[in-house]
Formats: C-alpha cells, structure tokens, sequence
C-alpha cells in the first residue's frame, strides 16, 4: 500500500467512526483483525486484547452504547511503512451519566491489503474509571 492508500483508509475509519454506526465503522477492517486497548488491567477494566473480527465488532458494540462519539479531530498522522499512528482530540458522551467528555487519544493502526488488522488505542484510562466509579455509586 501506499502513503496516500493508508492514509485515505485511516482518515475514512475515524469518519466512519465518528457516525457511530457499527457496520460503517468496520468496512475498512480486516477480518482477522486484532483489538487492544492499552492500559493497566489491576487499575481498570478497560484495558483488553481481543482477535477475530466478529469478537472486536461486539465489544465496539458495547463501546459505542457506553461512550457515543460527537466528535474527533485528527491532531497528527504519521505514517510508516504499513503502520499509522493517530493523534486524535475527542468529545464523547458517557450514557450512564449523560457526562461530555474531551480528551486526546492516540492509536496505533496497523494495516495489511487496504484493511485495518492491528489497532491498540491508548486513552485515559484513569478518567474511565472516575466516570464508571461515580455512575456505580
């Protein structure tokens, strides 16, 4: 793949994302796709390493009826070789409060034949927590 090939299919994963749309947002993953969301697992539940697609796209599901995106902006895109890395800044609602929620993220996006087979996120983990802990209490 080319810069611009993995460029055009990073940019329209996070488009598609920011629909919150499940089928859309995985049109440009591979079936054999891995999922981790970075963290420390004794701090907060959050943090996983899931393969296969159909097993990423259900735990999406529960992401996506947890924390709706309203909006994400692409802070910086680096490219090399077959990897991206996204800056992102993102507004996300928490539906167990209703709570709006601003923060960075950054993924590392691995690609293969023009489709998404690699992604860790890295994101607040410790603001997840504080926001289920006060929804639990």
């Amino acid at each position: 793949m080319t810069r611009d090939e993995i460029e055009s299919v990073v940019r329209k994963f996070y488009a598609d994302r920011t629909t919150n749309d499940l089928d859309r947002t995985f049109e440009t993953w591979a079936d054999n796709a891995s999922l981790d969301y970075a963290g420390c697992s004794s701090a907060s539940p959050f943090p996983c390493h899931i393969e296969g697609l159909p097993a990423v796209r259900e735990a999406c599901a529960q992401v996506l009826k947890t924390w709706p995106w309203k909006k994400g902006d692409i802070q910086s895109l680096i490219i090399d070789g077959n990897k991206a890395a996204v800056h992102y800044r993102l507004t996300t609602g928490f539906s167990p409060t209703g709570e709006e929620l601003e923060t960075d993220v950054v993924d590392l996006i691995t690609l293969k034949n023009g489709k998404i087979v690699g992604y860790v996120e890295f994101v607040d983990t410790a603001k997840v927590v504080q926001l289920a802990n006060a929804a639990a209490a």
